[in-house]
C-alpha cells in the first residue's frame, strides 16, 4: 500500500479565471444546466434584453428566428446598445456589454426602471457559451458591427457600417457543441415561452420563425383574401411566404387576455367578466397588475410574476393578494347577509379552491430569489393587500385657453368625462384611483350637475372648487357621495399656485396624492375602488332594477341551456369598422375640438386639438410637497387613452344665466366606441343618477370595453359632429 505524498495547500492552488472563462468552466452556475433546458435559456437571456427595451417604452417588436445553419437570431426595434467608448473600459460599450460580466444598464444610472433581470450577465454569458456571435446595432444614423468567436473573443473593434435610419439590436449566436449536450432548438418550447411573454407585456409583438425545414399543416390564412395578400392571423402557428413555420404573438389586453386563454377550455365560468385592475406606487417604484376569474374547477390555478419572471414558488406578493381577496370576500358576504353573525369567516383555502384565478406582475425593480423564484419583498405584500382598497377621487379639471393648459397629472386618470362647461369651453370630470405618487394634480375648478351625475356611481370623493348652484345643492343631498372636498370653501388639502407658479387665478388651485390621502385620514371618510370597467350593477341601484336584471339573467341562462353551443362571452354580431383617426367637434372653437390618432405600436389613441396643439399633461413626481407645476413638473406626457368613447347628449344653455351649459346625462343616446383601432356604433344607457353608464350595439348586445384608460366626450346631438377614417 503506497502512502499519499503530503500536499501543502497554498497560494499556487488558487485558480483565477479571467473574463468569461468562469462561465465556460462552470456554465451550470449561470444557466442551470448544459442540457436542452440550458440551451433554450440562452435564447431567453437574449430576448429578455429586448423585452426590457419594450418595458422601458422603446421597443414594440421582437423577432426570433431559428436559422437553418443552427444559429438563433434575435432582432428588436429598441434604442440599440450604446456604441460610444465606455468611460472606464476605454473600448466600445457594445464590446463591454458582450464580454464583461455584470456590465449592463440595470445597475443604476437610469438605464432601466423596469427589468426582468438584475444580474447583468445575460448576453455576456450567451457570448461565453457560443462558438460564434454576430452583433449588429442600429443607432445614431448608422449600422455597427462586431463579431465574437470561441467563447467571446472579439474579431476586432466595433466597426461602423452603412447609414441607417433604424434603431435596434440584432444578435445572432451559435451555441458551442462542446458545452451543450444538444444544440438542437425545439420550436414548441420557444413558442410556449414567447406566448407567455406576450401575455405579460401587453401590446408587445413577438415573432418566432423556424427556417430549418418546410412546414406542413397548421392553421390556414384567410381564404377570402387574394393569394398575394394572405397574412397569417396573430397568435396562430402557420407557414410564412417561404413555407417556414412561424407565429406572431401580441395581446393588447395583457393579463386580461391571459386569463381568458387559461380558461378557454373551462366547462363552467362563474363570473363571465374577467376582473382586471392595476395599481401603482410611485413612491416605492412598484406596480401591480391583476386579472382573475372564478371557474367551476376545484383545482386552484395561480400564476404570479415579478418583472415578467415566473415566481412559481410564490412569495409576498401572492401572500398579500390572498389576504386581500379573503378579506374582501368575507366583507361582501357579511354586508349582503350571506354569512350570519355567528358564522365563521371563510378561509383563504375555501375561497381559492373555489376556482379563483389571478395573475400578478410587479413592474419595477423587484428582486426575486434567483434559485427558488420566490418573491420576498415586504412592500410587495403590502401593496397586494391594498390593491383592492384604493380610494377613488373625482376631480374637476379645466381646459380653458386662459392658463389652464397644460394640465398637471391628468394623464393618470382612469376615466375622463369631457363636456362643454360654458361658452364652448370644455371641462373634465377626471376619475383617479389612488394617485398616491402624484405630487400635483390640477388645476381644480368648479362642479357642474352633469359632472356629479357621472361621478356618483363611482362612490368617489368629489374634488372641486365651488360650483353651479344646482350642483352644490345636490352634492349636499346625495347620499351616495362619500365626501365633497370643496377647496374654495374648506381650503384644505390644496395650495394656491399664484403667479409665481405660472398659473394665475382662476386656474391656480392644485392638490396632490399625499394631500388627498391626508384629507381622508383626518376626516375618517373615503371610498374604495371598484373595477376600472363600468359596473353593470352598483350597490345603490333600486330593488326593481335588481329584479329586472335578475329576471333577464334567468332568461339568458335558459336560452344558453337550450343552445349549449353558444359561448358566454359572445362577440357582438355587428362587424367592427377600422378607425385610425378620430375627429370630434364640440362647437366652432377649434381650440376645443379634438383629434385622436391611433398608434398600432402602443394600441392607444394620441390626443391633440383641432388647432394643431398637442394635448400634454405634466408629470410631477418625487418633488417637494407643494411643487411649482411649471418649474418642478416639467415632464410632458401626451394624453393617449386606451379607449375613446363619443356620446351624443342633449345640451342647452341655461335659461337662468344664459351662460352655463345644461347636459342630459340620464336616459339614452347614440354612442361610438373606439378601441384596438376599430369602432362600434351603438347606444348609451343610464337609468338614474346612481347607475353606471352601459353601452350596447344597435342590436342590443353589450359592448365590452377593453381594460385601460378611457376618455369620454359628450357632444351636443344638435350641432356636435364626429368623423373618423
Amino acid at each position: 500500500m503506497t502512502s499519499e505524498q503530503p500536499h501543502e495547500y497554498g497560494a499556487s492552488d488558487i485558480t483565477v479565471l479571467e473574463g468569461l472563462e468562469a462561465v465556460r468552466k462552470r456554465p451550470g452556475m449561470y444557466i442551470g444546466s448544459t442540457t436542452e433546458r440550458g440551451l433554450h435559456h440562452l435564447v431567453y437571456e437574449v430576448v429578455d434584453n429586448s423585452v426590457d427595451e419594450a418595458l422601458a417604452g422603446y421597443a414594440s417588436h421582437i423577432e426570433v428566428t431559428i436559422q437553418a445553419d443552427g444559429g438563433v437570431r434575435v432582432q428588436d426595434d429598441g434604442r440599440g446598445i450604446p456604441v460610444d467608448e465606455h468611460p472606464t473600459e476605454h473600448k466600445s460599450t457594445v464590446e463591454v456589454v458582450m464580454t464583461v460580466l455584470h456590465a449592463g444598464g440595470k445597475f443604476g444610472g437610469g438605464g432601466y426602471a423596469v427589468s426582468g433581470g438584475l444580474h447583468g450577465v445575460g448576453i455576456s454569458v450567451v457570448n461565453a457559451l457560443s462558438k460564434k456571435v454576430i452583433t449588429e446595432v442600429h443607432r445614431q444614423g448608422y449600422s455597427w458591427h462586431i463579431s465574437f468567436a470561441n467563447g467571446g473573443i472579439p474579431d476586432g473593434p466595433l466597426r461602423r457600417g452603412k447609414a441607417s435610419q433604424k434603431t435596434g439590436t440584432i444578435q445572432t449566436f451559435y451555441p458551442d457543441p462542446e458545452i451543450f449536450e444538444t444544440v438542437e432548438f425545439d420550436f414548441e418550447t420557444l413558442r410556449a415561452r414567447f406566448q407567455q411573454m406576450a401575455f405579460l407585456n401587453k401590446g408587445l409583438t413577438i415573432s418566432l420563425t423556424d427556417e430549418r425545414d418546410q412546414f406542413e399543416g397548421g392553421d390556414e390564412v384567410a381564404e377570402e383574401e387574394d393569394e398575394k395578400d394572405k397574412v397569417l392571423p396573430l397568435n396562430r402557428v402557420g407557414a410564412n411566404s417561404e413555407g417556414h413555420r412561424t407565429v406572431t404573438y401580441r395581446y393588447d389586453n395583457g393579463l386580461f387576455d391571459y386569463v381568458h386563454f387559461l380558461n378557454a377550455g373551462s366547462k363552467t365560468v362563474i363570473n363571465e367578466d374577467i376582473i382586471y385592475f392595476e395599481a401603482e406606487d410611485t413612491v416605492r417604484h412598484m406596480a401591480l397588475e391583476v386579472a382573475m376569474q372564478w371557474t367551476g374547477s376545484y383545482k386552484e390555478s395561480v400564476h404570479s410574476y415579478a418583472n415578467t419572471i415566473n415566481t412559481h414558488e410564490g412569495g409576498t406578493h401572492e401572500e398579500g393578494f390572498r389576504a386581500a381577496l379573503t378579506s374582501l370576500v368575507n366583507r361582501y358576504a357579511r354586508e349582503n347577509k350571506l354569512l350570519r353573525d355567528k358564522d365563521d369567516n371563510l378561509t383563504g383555502e375555501v375561497i381559492s379552491h373555489s376556482g379563483i384565478q389571478y395573475n400578478e406582475r410587479g413592474e419595477k425593480i423587484i428582486e426575486a430569489d434567483g434559485s427558488t423564484r420566490k418573491l420576498s419583498v415586504k412592500e410587495a405584500e403590502q401593496m397586494a393587500k391594498n390593491a383592492n382598497e384604493q380610494p377613488i377621487y373625482c376631480i374637476q379639471i379645466p381646459n380653458g385657453l386662459d392658463g389652464a393648459r397644460p394640465q398637471v397629472g391628468l394623464h393618470r386618470a382612469s376615466i375622463v368625462f369631457e363636456a362643454i362647461a360654458e361658452v364652448g369651453i370644455t371641462r373634465f370630470a377626471a376619475i383617479f384611483k389612488n394617485p398616491v405618487g402624484a405630487q400635483a394634480i390640477g388645476p381644480i375648478r368648479s362642479l357642474r350637475l352633469y359632472h356629479l351625475e357621472w361621478d356618483t356611481p363611482f362612490d368617489c370623493t368629489i374634488v372641486h372648487a365651488g360650483g353651479a348652484y344646482d350642483a352644490l345643492t345636490a352634492v349636499r343631498n346625495y347620499r351616495h357621495i362619500s365626501e365633497s372636498v370643496n377647496y374654495m370653501w374648506r381650503n384644505y388639502g390644496q395650495w394656491s399656485g399664484g403667479a409665481y407658479l405660472g398659473y394665475t387665478a382662476p386656474n391656480n388651485l392644485f392638490t396632490s396624492g399625499p394631500l388627498l390621502a391626508t384629507f381622508l385620514e383626518n376626516t375618517a371618510r373615503g371610498s374604495f375602488s371598484k373595477p376600472k370597467s363600468f359596473a353593470r350593477l352598483t350597490k345603490d341601484e333600486s330593488d326593481a332594477q335588481k329584479k329586472e336584471i335578475e329576471e333577464s339573467q334567468i332568461k339568458k341562462d335558459e336560452k344558453q341551456t337550450d343552445s349549449p353551443d353558444q359561448t358566454q362571452d359572445k362577440t357582438p354580431s355587428e362587424p367592427k369598422k377600422l378607425a385610425s383617426n378620430i375627429h370630434i367637434r364640440f362647437n366652432h372653437q377649434q381650440g376645443f375640438n379634438v383629434n385622436y390618432a391611433y398608434s398600432k405600436n402602443t394600441n392607444t389613441y394620441f390626443r391633440s386639438y383641432a388647432n394643431g396643439e398637442t394635448h400634454l399633461s405634466y408629470t410631477c413626481e418625487n418633488v417637494p410637497a407643494k411643487p411649482s407645476p411649471k418649474r418642478d413638473c416639467n415632464q410632458p406626457y401626451q394624453i393617449n387613452p386606451d379607449v375613446v368613447i363619443v356620446m351624443r347628449v342633449k345640451e342647452r344653455t341655461s335659461p337662468l344665466d344664459g351662460y352655463h351649459e345644461e347636459i342630459t346625462t340620464i336616459g339614452s343616446g347614440q354612442v361610438s366606441i373606439f378601441q384596438n383601432g376599430t369602432v362600434f356604433e351603438g347606444t348609451w344607457h343610464k337609468a338614474n343618477r346612481e347607475s353606471q353608464i352601459s353601452f350596447k350595439t344597435t342590436t342590443g348586445e353589450e359592448i365590452k370595453l377593453k381594460p385601460g384608460r378611457t376618455w369620454i366626450s359628450a357632444i351636443p346631438d344638435n350641432y356636435g359632429k364626429l368623423s373618423y377614417e
